[in-house]
């Protein structure tokens, strides 16, 4: 092999014109021989592509994908609806909650900060309540949020399993090239993320303590979701001393109540008549038919279905005296 390279740059001192011009002509046949398959292969990769984004073009035209694209926008609608009702209900759960309470935030005695983790409700009470006297007006307040709370839940859960099985079917189960151009499909659909939920309506109040140094500082946080608040209305039902007396019998506005009102109503607003059969995501809530503030209490027969619009243009009317006065 050394005697063979030795005479090669013999030769090629000699001759190196006539060489070098060997070598690149064996160079470039070797190149042509490789890139010749690599451009074949990638003019027919260009071949497949097109066909499909012909086919893919022609697609978007179809019923099936037209169908679906209407069905996406039709959740985005309901879904942008939600998010109205929610800026709305975020308001009204405020407004509520300034209506019982005096602030959410207390700055405490370790005594009070340690006693608030063992009895909270008491607390709640006792320190941010604006009247420690329960009445049926207190409950009312704490119903109709536990109420909004509802809702808002079950609305959501509803809209959000219907967007995803949706979407499941579209990344199942339309042609091929939808997927190939994926980028251009999601635009052909107007297709977009659905707003993260944040649960950021929930009533809450908080004990905090210092220490006299300023070296420690600890807060009791008390959320009052959906569970608890339920839990909390259990606790002020039993504060009202006319409860138990049969003549004053009210029953707590609990989703298991709700639901039963519902069902009687047949999912029927019965100020307007929409149902849920007409709209499958009306959102029906409960209305005391006497108001409170006019001596209503919460019993079956004192309580209606609305939808939500129809509740709020009633406010604390009776149902007579909301209808619109005829031309």
């Amino acid at each position: 092999m050394h005697e063979f390279l030795v005479k090669f740059v013999k030769i090629y001192k000699k001759h190196p014109v006539l060489y070098t011009i060997l070598a690149l002509f064996i160079a470039g046949i070797t190149a042509f021989t490789i890139l010749i398959p690599l451009f074949i292969f990638m003019v027919a990769v260009g071949i497949y592509y097109l066909v499909y984004l012909f086919k893919t073009l022609a697609y978007y035209k179809t019923p099936d994908f037209l169908s679906v694209k209407e069905k996406l926008a039709e959740k985005i609608v309901e879904y942008n609806e939600f998010d109205n009702f929610m800026d709305e209900t975020r308001d009204y759960i405020r407004s509520q909650q300034q209506l019982l309470t005096t602030g959410n935030v207390r700055n405490s005695t370790l005594t009070v900060y340690k006693n608030s983790q063992l009895d909270v409700y008491k607390y709640i009470i006792k320190y941010f309540f604006k009247n420690t006297k329960i009445d049926e007006s207190t409950m009312q307040i704490i119903e109709s949020i536990l109420q909004k709370y509802n809702t808002i839940n079950q609305t959501h859960d509803i809209l959000t399993d219907e967007y995803n099985e949706l979407m499941e079917y579209i990344q199942k189960h339309m042609y091929r090239g939808a997927y190939i151009f994926q980028s251009m499909t999601m635009k052909k659909l107007g297709s977009r993320k659905l707003p993260k939920f944040e649960k950021n309506y929930y009533m809450w109040y908080a004990f905090n303590y210092t220490s006299p140094t300023n070296r420690k500082s600890y807060s009791n946080s008390i959320i009052l979701d959906e569970e608890r608040l339920e839990d909390f209305a259990e606790f002020l039902n039993d504060l009202i001393a006319y409860r138990k007396s049969a003549k004053y019998q009210r029953q707590l506005m609990t989703p298991r109540l709700r639901e039963n009102i519902l069902v009687r109503d047949k999912y029927t607003c019965m100020f307007c008549g929409i149902s849920k059969e007409k709209e499958a995501h009306l959102l029906l809530e409960i209305d005391h038919i006497m108001p409170v503030s006019k001596g209503g209490i919460t019993i079956e027969a004192n309580l209606q279905s609305l939808c939500w619009k129809c509740n709020r243009t009633k406010g604390a009317k009776i149902l007579a005296d909301a209808l619109p006065t005829p031309a």
